[in-house]
């Protein structure tokens, strides 16, 4: 018998030896991970906890729909808990780590087919190993006009994964969860089924159109451990005749109300059409230095010292960013139109791309809106160094009063623990998404727990001064959804338990529980 490190909860150590024989039989023995050094990886999880808080008991990587229906029979009957990951890279939200321990990793990566790309609607249906580099290269080796809309660590995350925890990106199609038409999902029983008029033989409109007929049921299996989502159709970016950048500069920390409306009006007016970012002067500094080179004092850097710290370094109080797509003619236009929008609220600058001071297709996160790909926004991580970091996601509606509220909110509170405030707040038409990183000493565990405490007050502030978190930490989850009430809750409970009667799906996925 094996001396398995850590066992599923309610399952003995000989149930569980007899449930891996069988899982290898179905997979091969290379492919079900029990060696510890084998499971180190997926136990990585960077937010303030214990590896082995968060600690999986064994890993199964399938490479199809048939296997996978064979390993839920396995797991319904040993009452096994699987926790499902696509690439497993949600850094900074618990990585591959389940949210409850013991559970076995269900790994998608060998998974990893473009089965369809559609050159005249711009879809792609994919499996969920499939990377946004992986997708980027098709596109390219097959010189299809089309981007891929990617969040910032793209090139290693997957389309779906990213799709399904509602993330987002920096192009046309930058709300991802409403960048996709069908799913194929595996439920809990090993049933398979599509949704929208993905049921119908040869459906012409699978990728096209995703509401089909009846309830729209796509929802429930984003954030949710409702089902294993196996194929999505992703719609792809168009590239457009030209794309050009601009960036707008303010001084005073007083600005960003102005910044905030300025931007929401020409978003709908319609001379934006992309997601922008408005990012404050230390996250600019963060992205290029390590703290110590520049402050090696305890506690966060008093207010002041940042003040001076920007203007020493010639870096503003905010900066604003954004891209607009046309020809030549019409980004001209648009353009103008920006410059004097936002030069009527006392910029301190504003620069248009190919005027001095701005880079060809702007900076970091204004690349990416131009299809490209990189792993610049992981410099971040080393602002402190010793590899932690959690991010709390806050949602506010896109009202300058609102986000200069949330804002001063996270600031307050990050200062009381001791971390300094690196603020990225991205701007859409009506809603802002905030993300706000905590950056600690893994090593340090004073640090981990002020970390731990933290977040834990950032979400509960915020949230009751009305700033919902779109998305969670594993290790929170609970906590999240406690915070939106009993009766969500409740509803949520009723449908898992009839549709996963033995709690088998991720257990604790955004709080639900049999």
């Amino acid at each position: 018998m094996n001396n398995f490190a850590v066992l599923p909860p309610g399952v003995s150590a000989s149930s569980f030896t007899g449930a891996v024989d069988e899982f290898a039989h179905i997979l091969g023995a290379d492919y079900v991970l029990i060696d510890p050094e084998r499971i180190a990886p997926y136990r990585k999880v960077y937010i303030p906890v214990s590896e082995d808080s968060v600690a999986p008991s064994a890993v199964l990587m399938p490479s199809s729909v048939q296997q996978i229906q064979q390993l839920l029979a396995v797991c319904n009957k040993h009452k096994i808990p699987l926790w499902t990951i696509s690439t497993g890279r949600n850094i900074g939200m618990g990585s591959a780590a389940p949210a409850m321990r013991g559970s076995m990793i269900l790994d998608l990566r060998r998974m990893n087919g473009i089965l369809e790309v559609d050159a005249d609607l711009g879809s792609a249906l994919i499996e969920p190993g499939v990377t946004y580099l992986q997708l980027k290269n098709y596109l390219d080796e097959h010189k299809l006009p089309f981007w891929v809309d990617a969040p910032s660590p793209g090139p290693i995350v997957s389309p779906i994964g990213n799709t399904l925890e509602r993330g987002h990106g920096y192009s046309t199609h930058q709300d991802h969860v409403y960048a996709f038409s069908g799913m194929e999902v595996v439920l809990a029983n090993g049933d398979v089924i599509r949704t929208g008029f993905g049921p119908l033989p040869n459906c012409k409109s699978w990728q096209a159109f995703r509401a089909g007929y009846g309830p729209y049921i796509d929802g429930m299996f984003t954030q949710s451990n409702f089902g294993i989502v196996t194929k999505m159709g992703i719609w792809l970016t168009p590239v457009p005749e030209g794309a050009k950048s601009f960036v707008v500069y303010y001084a005073h920390r007083e600005d960003l109300p102005k910044a905030v409306d300025t931007f929401r009006r020409l978003r709908l007016n319609g001379t934006i059409t992309v997601v922008g970012s408005i990012l404050n002067g230390l996250s600019l500094l963060g992205f290029s230095a390590r703290r110590s080179s520049f402050w090696t004092g305890k506690g966060a850097i008093p207010r002041q010292q940042v003040d001076a710290l920007l203007k020493q370094r010639g870096l503003p109080q905010w900066r604003l960013g954004g891209v607009v797509y046309g020809d030549d003619q019409e980004t001209t236009i648009k353009l103008r139109k920006i410059k004097q929008a936002f030069e009527a609220t006392s910029p301190a600058e504003v620069l248009i791309e190919g005027s001095a001071g701005i880079p060809s297709w702007g900076e970091g996160d204004l690349a990416s809106a131009t299809g490209k790909l990189s792993l610049d926004a992981f410099h971040i991580l080393n602002y402190i160094g010793g590899g932690g970091v959690i991010f709390h996601m806050p949602v506010s509606a896109m009202k300058g009063r609102y986000v200069e509220q949330l804002c001063n909110m996270s600031e307050d509170i990050l200062r009381r623990f001791g971390f300094d405030y690196l603020a990225m707040n991205w701007c859409n038409d009506r809603d802002m998404h905030q993300t706000t990183g905590i950056f600690f000493d893994q090593t340090d565990p004073a640090r981990v727990r002020a970390a731990h405490d933290c977040f834990d007050v950032l979400m509960q502030e915020t949230s009751k001064a009305g700033f919902g978190n779109y998305r969670c930490s594993t290790h929170y989850m609970d906590k999240a959804a406690e915070l939106l009430g009993p009766e969500l809750r409740a509803f949520l409970r009723s449908i898992k338990r009839a549709i996963d009667p033995n709690g088998i799906l991720a257990p604790g996925k955004s709080g639900i529980h049999i």
